[in-house]
């Protein structure tokens, strides 16, 4: 049986990795084994960052973003801020930000070539 992974993607158009982390109200859930990739589901989220009032909801949405993509090995975005990048890779969820297509993205990952925006101090 040929290993895979399950990634949550941000992207506004479907093809692109084309949505900073924050803004992203939905996540497109990915398989990849390195080679090929599928979209398997499509999963809703409150956006992270609606302005700085939502600065008072920081831990609530990490842990809802967290719970809503536990079974994910990473979330692929455009952006992201290291706040919300550090306290979900401690959860277990590595944020990984580039600009390519999504199966371009996820191959690079899987390959090792994109690391994760945050990792161990």
């Amino acid at each position: 049986m040929t290993m895979t992974k399950r990634f949550a993607v941000a992207t506004k158009t479907g093809y692109l990795v084309d949505e900073h982390l924050g803004h992203a109200g939905v996540f497109e859930i990915y398989e990849t084994d390195g080679v090929k990739s599928r979209e398997v589901a499509k999963r809703e989220v409150l956006p992270f960052c609606g302005g700085p009032e939502d600065c008072l909801e920081f831990e609530k949405k990490i842990e809802r973003i967290s719970c809503v993509l536990e079974d994910c090995d990473g979330i692929v975005a455009l952006m992201a801020g290291m706040p919300p990048a550090r306290e979900l890779y401690r959860r277990g969820l590595p944020v990984y930000t580039v600009s390519e297509s999504i199966g371009d993205a996820l191959t690079m990952i899987w390959r090792g070539e994109v690391a994760p925006c945050y990792q161990n101090e």
